[in-house]
């Protein structure tokens, strides 16, 4: 129904000028009486009834030929030839013809086709013709309401055999328009009368079925078709029927739209353009006329938007026909017209004005360049409707725009409790054109949970699953939020997400021997169980200790399966030590020795703060922690100095023989009998040294006894002379002399023995010298009797050669020779000097003897004692000195003698021998 149908202009009404004067009017077709016309593309043909024809081009360019003699009945164009059926005579009768247009727009008679040649002298005359465009079938029909039909090729057969379609009724009246449709291998031929609307099939050149349709006909041009679309539009007085090719092949022809667009007017004309049907009708004149009293309404109808396009009332009648896709109005006794389109631009502003968006979104969906508005198109709809309170259909609106409005935009709108279903339908669209983010994933899941519509849960998240571009974090944070955890444990499993399927068993449904046999599954999987039992284990440790002791075991003995490192285990006991290192214990024996190094490394670390935070004692450490060191380690030294173990400190200093560092760290902490205990232990001079300075050093000394200890310790090594340990003594701003007074005192008592023994040594050295001068003086100025009858050295009975020495002995010389190289000196007397006489022997320039005395000067407790003995030996005697003659300008390797110049022609030095003995006076 056309009533109610909103108006607009969606077309301009404008003169046509013409085209060689752009001032002036195009009057070319002002005289022209225009009984019929086609059209087909650019070109428009015009027929007079007296037989005149008018092509007119979009240029219009006009040409006019003569086609009939006496008149002209109907016109049909199918390209490139027009085909036109009209009478030269009235002995002739009808006739046919076919034109052939060329590119230059020049026409010419292809063929002529008298009709009563065909069928009989007593035909009556042709009123409308219709060609299909593939030029196979032709149709005619007459006066009388017969038609007859031709098969074949209609422009190289030189003969037609008619087949009769219609049999003459003179009381449905004259045909006034005929049509073709060919379906496969059937023909359909629309009969239009004044009176009613007939539908043949035809098949194999047979009339297999006619069909009269629910119309009451129509005039000759109240009627178009489309052969491209397969389109009826016929138009009665009453209705307008639209029938499509399906529906005229089928039994129900009524199946087509019907419309009532007008009442209480005369149809006049009706043309099809596009999508738009315009009709002509005529009405009484409201402003009367002189010359009549009628006027012409056009009205251009968009059947599929059901709106009106265009109205325009004119004060005379008029005819219209298309040229190149356009309206023409050609005024009977005005210039011609043309309606032209409007843009779609303009088309929507208006729409947009009177809020007709339903129209605006048809109007852009047909338009070419619809596509760029329609989403603003659906935007302002949505926001229409919205305002309006009808949500579903904004909804829908909305659906349209994703893309260009920010999906924000709509869900603010619909993010209340009564409108979560349309919001619902918003993001699953969102999701369907795979633009949802986590965000949209998030919210479409909460409106489902608020909403208890587990069925499209489960559709969702199922679809979700098999499009992994959605962010399943989210999903299934979503539906741990809202307490659906058995659906967001099932979603992790299936996904794979270990770790939120974990968090799902312990946080949220506390099953934790549940998770703890999934852990199990998990690492005979070969999955990396590093994460998991770092996020998870703590808990599962503090709700199931024994089992989740059980899993860690059965993780350390497949480590290389469960990817896992022993040391990750250990994050289970965090913060509680003891357990810590009670579950490292039971490790130990199960572990590889990668794996046991790094388990070792910690279990010191934890037992070392035990002992920083005094857990344990030092007995304590030395059983809990010195078990477990394999090999001292730079970074053990660093734990044991950092929490402050002396057992450890101890036991690694003594492992690795670094002893002073061991001193210092006793000094440090001022150990004073862990520093003499190990003094005692090296007993190196060194140390001692060390540690005299040290207490000397101390700002305070509380005990007495270990100062003496101290110093009894020195005294019993002998490494330090008493001297030098009361002058170390001697800067200490705190000892008292009753520490050191028994060191001195029994220093001093031995130097007294010394010297008493000293003293008497001295006196039996005096009376064995004067002996020893007495017996000289004997020798040297008395006379000897030598008495000795038996060898000293054989003891046998002296024979001669003999050898007698004044010293009373007396050797054989063979024995003499044996026991001595030179035979001068006697064995006996000689013996017991052979050391001093091999050490005054040696050479004194040789650099060997000032090494050796530096040495033993420098470790001697007593210095003067060594410096006696050689003095004894008699290495610093003038009779040892040598001098050597130098050859060369060679230096002496004897530190203790002085270089000498040799001799020259030119001058002579002489110069006293420099001593060896470093306490002589130069």
């Amino acid at each position: 129904m056309a009533f109610g149908w909103p108006r607009f202009n969606f077309f301009d009404k404008n003169i046509v000028l013409d085209p060689k004067d752009s001032e002036a009017k195009f009057v070319g077709l002002q005289h022209v009486s225009i009984a019929c016309w086609c059209s087909e593309g650019d070109q428009t043909y015009l027929g007079e009834g007296t037989g005149g024809i008018f092509r007119l081009s979009k240029t219009l360019d006009e040409f006019y030929w003569k086609g009939y003699q006496r008149s002209l009945a109907d016109l049909h164009f199918t390209r490139p030839y027009l085909f036109s059926v009209g009478e030269d005579d009235e002995v002739q009768g009808s006739i046919f013809k076919i034109w052939e247009t060329n590119s230059e727009g020049e026409t010419t008679l292809k063929k002529t086709v008298p009709i009563s040649d065909h069928l009989g002298a007593n035909c009556i005359l042709a009123t409308s013709i219709a060609v299909h465009s593939q030029l196979s079938d032709i149709v005619i029909g007459f006066s009388d309401g017969s038609v007859v039909l031709y098969q074949g090729d209609i422009l190289k057969d030189k003969s037609f055999r008619w087949l009769k379609v219609r049999e003459s009724n003179r009381l449905e009246g004259p045909i006034t328009g005929l049509a073709l449709l060919k379906l496969s291998d059937k023909v359909i031929i629309f009969t239009i009368t004044a009176n009613v609307l007939y539908f043949y099939i035809v098949e194999n050149k047979t009339i297999k079925k006619s069909v009269k349709h629910s119309s009451t006909g129509a005039t000759r041009d109240c009627w178009s078709f489309d052969e491209r679309l397969g389109q009826l539009i016929l138009a009665d007085q009453d209705i307008v029927y639209i029938i499509y090719d399906e529906q005229s092949a089928t039994d129900d022809i009524f199946m087509g739209g019907s419309y009532r667009l007008v009442e209480k007017a005369e149809k006049l004309q009706i043309v099809s353009i596009g999508e738009h049907i315009v009709l002509l009708t005529k009405q009484q004149a409201l402003i009367p006329s002189s010359e009549t009293e009628f006027m012409s309404m056009v009205t251009v109808y968009d059947m599929k938007g059901q709106y009106i396009a265009f109205s325009c009332s004119l004060p005379s009648l008029c005819r219209i026909f298309s040229l190149d896709d356009n309206l023409m109005i050609q005024c009977k006794d005005g210039p011609l017209s043309i309606l032209v389109e409007r843009n779609l631009s303009a088309k929507l502003d208006i729409l947009f004005k009177k809020n007709l968006y339903d129209v605006a979104v048809v109007l852009a969906k047909r338009d070419q360049e619809g596509q760029q508005y329609l989403k603003l198109i659906h935007y302002k709809y949505g926001d229409h409707l919205y305002g309006k309170g009808d949500f579903d259909n904004a909804i829908n609106q909305y659906k349209e725009t994703i893309g260009m409005v920010q999906s924000s935009y709509v869900i603010k709108k619909f993010h209340d409790d009564t409108r979560l279903k349309q919001l619902c339908v918003y993001l699953n669209a969102l999701h369907d054109r795979k633009l949802a983010n986590s965000h949209h994933t998030a919210i479409l899941i909460q409106c489902y949970a608020r909403l208890r519509e587990e069925e499209k849960l489960n559709k969702f998240i199922n679809d979700v699953e098999n499009n992994m571009e959605s962010d399943m974090d989210v999903a299934l944070q979503v539906l741990r939020n809202c307490g659906m955890y058995e659906k967001a444990k099932m979603l992790a499993k299936k996904l794979k997400r270990h770790d939120i399927a974990l968090a799902v068993l312990i946080e949220d449904l506390s099953e934790y021997n549940n998770a703890l046999e999934y852990l199990k599954d998990l690492a005979e999987k070969k999955n990396n169980m590093s994460s998991y039992i770092e996020k998870f284990g703590r808990i599962l440790y503090d709700n199931c200790p024994s089992e989740t002791m059980s899993l860690l075991l059965y993780l350390l003995e497949n480590a290389e399966i469960a990817e896992i490192d022993p040391s990750q285990l250990l994050t289970v006991f965090m913060g509680d030590s003891e357990k810590s290192a009670d579950f490292i214990e039971s490790a130990l024996e199960k572990v590889s020795l990668n794996q046991r190094a790094i388990l070792l490394d910690t279990i010191l670390e934890i037992r070392l703060r035990s002992y920083s935070s005094k857990e344990i004692t030092d007995d304590d450490c030395r059983k809990m922690i010195i078990p477990y060191i394999d090999e001292p380690t730079p970074h053990l030294f660093y734990l044991a100095q950092l929490f402050d173990c002396s057992p450890v400190l101890e036991y690694l200093y003594t492992q690795t023989n670094r002893v002073k560092d061991l001193l210092h760290y006793y000094m440090k902490q001022n150990k004073l009998k862990n520093i003499m205990r190990l003094c005692r232990q090296i007993s190196s001079k060194e140390l001692w040294l060390e540690t005299l300075v040290y207490v000397s050093k101390l700002d305070t000394i509380k005990d007495d006894s270990s100062i003496k200890e101290l110093l009894k310790g020195i005294e019993e090594s002998k490494s330090i002379h008493p001297l030098v340990v009361m002058d170390i003594l001697s800067k200490s701003p705190c000892l008292k002399i009753s520490a050191v007074k028994n060191f001195v005192g029994n220093w001093l008592e031995k130097q007294q023995k010394q010297i008493e023994a000293d003293k008497a040594a001295i006196e039996w050295g005096e009376k064995r010298v004067g002996e020893i001068e007495h017996l000289v003086d004997s020798i040297k100025f008395d006379t000897q009797v030598v008495q000795v009858i038996r060898c000293c050295a054989c003891d046998n009975a002296l024979q001669l050669p003999a050898v007698h020495f004044l010293c009373k002995h007396s050797y054989h010389v063979h024995c003499l020779e044996s026991y001595s190289e030179k035979g001068d000196r006697c064995p006996a007397c000689f013996s017991g000097s052979n050391t001093t006489e091999s050490r005054t022997t040696e050479k004194p320039n040789d650099r060997q003897v000032y090494t050796k005395f530096q040495h033993e000067l420098n470790t001697a407790v007593n210095c003067m004692d060594l410096i006696s003995c050689y003095v004894k030996s008699g290495l610093f005697d003038d009779s040892q000195k040598q001098t050597r003659k130098e050859s060369t300008s060679k230096e002496s390797s004897n530190p203790f003698s002085s270089s000498e110049v040799k001799p020259s022609a030119r001058a002579v030095e002489t110069r006293k021998p420099t001593s060896y003995n470093p306490f002589d006076e130069e």
